[in-house]
């Protein structure tokens, strides 16, 4: 609850596993690489909404990106 709802991590942890396989092969990263990308745009959105108190962030928008556009086509995706 809170600002732990807004953790990406967090909420992707709770897909379903061949929810989170799907991601991570649309990605084409390893598992590995997809979980420290995806820890280090978890607080974006809180990130964001506080920009104005922090002078510097470092967010990966690409792959933020990325996920949001496969986020929106998962419900369409064929079960694995």
């Amino acid at each position: 609850k809170g600002a732990e709802g807004h953790k990406l991590d967090l909420l992707f942890g709770l897909l379903s596993d061949s929810d989170r396989i799907w991601f991570i092969e649309e990605m084409k990263l390893s598992t590995d690489d997809f979980t420290q990308k995806l820890t280090l745009v978890s607080k974006a959105f809180i990130d964001w909404r506080y920009v104005y108190e922090k002078p510097e962030q470092d967010i990966d928008y690409s792959f933020l990106s990325e996920l949001a556009v496969l986020a929106s086509t998962l419900s369409s995706s064929p079960e694995i």
